[in-house]
Order: C-alpha cells, then structure tokens, then sequence
C-alpha cells in the first residue's frame, strides 16, 4: 500500500459522487448534503469548494487507485478536517494514512473534526492521528447562533502521548430516526465540505489538535 496525495480532478467526480450516495457512507457520515443523489448539488457543491481558497481539498491515492478525499476547511471561526474513503475500502487503514498524509500538509492548529456518535471506525481514525476527544456537541435545530470555539478548546484534556477512544457509544433507534427526520428537513449545504449541523441530538463528537 502505498498512499500518496494529489489535487482532486474532474475525472474524480463521478467515482466520488457514487460513493458520497452510498446508503452506507451516508448512514455513517451524519453530516452531508441535504439529498446525496442530487447531481446538480453535488456538482456545484465541489465547483463551489474547489474555487474557495480557504479550503483544501485533496485525493487519497492507494498506488495508481483513487480510494478517497481529505480536506481541510473554515467553519464558525475554527478549522475542520474531514475525509471521505470509498465504501468498499474500508478498515483497510487508508483514512488513517491519508489523514497523517494530510497533516503534514495542513499546518493550522488546533484542528477539528467531527463523527457520528456511532462511527467507531472515524472516531478511531482521529484519535490515532492525536487528536483528543472532547466535550459532545449540543445544539438544537433552532439555535442558530454558533458557540465559541473556546468552550470546546478549553473542555479538551492535552496529552503529550496520543489518545485513545474508550467509550463506543451505539445510536439509539430514537437518536437514529430524529437523525433520518434531520436529514430530511436541513437546508441546503452553505459551507466549504459539510453542512452546518443543526441536528436536536447529540451525535457528533468534536476533536482537537494541539
């Protein structure tokens, strides 16, 4: 296995869209576009993010295999990383391979990401590139004034080694289907690679990188 990074291109998209529609990759990634099989979303989504010089955007390749994306980008006054991996390729190790990638490439810190509650495998691939598990983020669908990045910054506990994951929380059916309703309901994506959350439910946990 050999992972290397490159720019994303145009003959990239069609692979990226079948995998961004994905009924696995969406269950699993609880913050995408409002209808992951809307092509004309989907494209001015990426024009609109690759034209922004404030966000990176970059492939994952295996060898001469396209298997992924990992990009970096503002959102509420703080820098978010994120990376998609094609379905059929996962645990396989290449998100925690292209995130280190990426790291090296990303200077700004502290660094953010988010997962679901219930996607062990991201919140795995975070903790191993060292970044520490924070406090959950709780927002309801009404509250549309974002919180200080300061609140989150200052609920994470620095360790000099790199942390692990204790807790493997499991969605419950209610937390699934206000999440379902969620989907359904959001508006249309505003920001650079995911849409603001506006979930009534506790289901992401945020991360930070010293």
């Amino acid at each position: 296995m050999e992972i290397t990074l490159r720019a994303l291109v145009n003959d990239d998209l069609d692979t990226l869209f079948e995998w961004e529609r994905d009924p696995r990759a969406v269950q699993m990634a609880a913050f995408t576009r409002a209808n992951p099989s809307d092509r004309s979303a989907f494209d001015a989504h990426y024009e609109r993010v690759r034209s922004d010089p404030s966000a990176t955007l970059l492939a994952i390749d295996d060898g001469s295999e396209f298997v992924g994306t990992v990009a970096s980008f503002p959102m509420e006054e703080v820098r978010e990383i994120a990376y998609w991996i094609a379905p059929e390729r996962w645990g396989q190790g290449l998100a925690s391979q292209g995130l280190q990638a990426f790291l090296e490439i990303e200077l700004t810190r502290p660094l953010y990401g988010r997962v679901a509650d219930y996607n062990r495998g991201s919140a795995t691939v975070l903790a191993r590139a060292g970044l520490s598990k924070s406090a959950l983020r709780r927002r309801s669908r009404q509250d549309s004034e974002p919180k200080s990045s300061s609140a989150s910054t200052d609920s994470t506990t620095r360790r000099s080694n790199r942390p692990t994951v204790r807790e493997r929380p499991t969605a419950s059916v209610g937390v699934r289907n206000r999440l379902r309703r969620w989907r359904n309901t959001r508006p249309a994506c505003a920001c650079g690679l995911r849409c603001a959350p506006s979930c009534s439910s506790s289901l992401a946990r945020w991360f930070t990188q010293a």
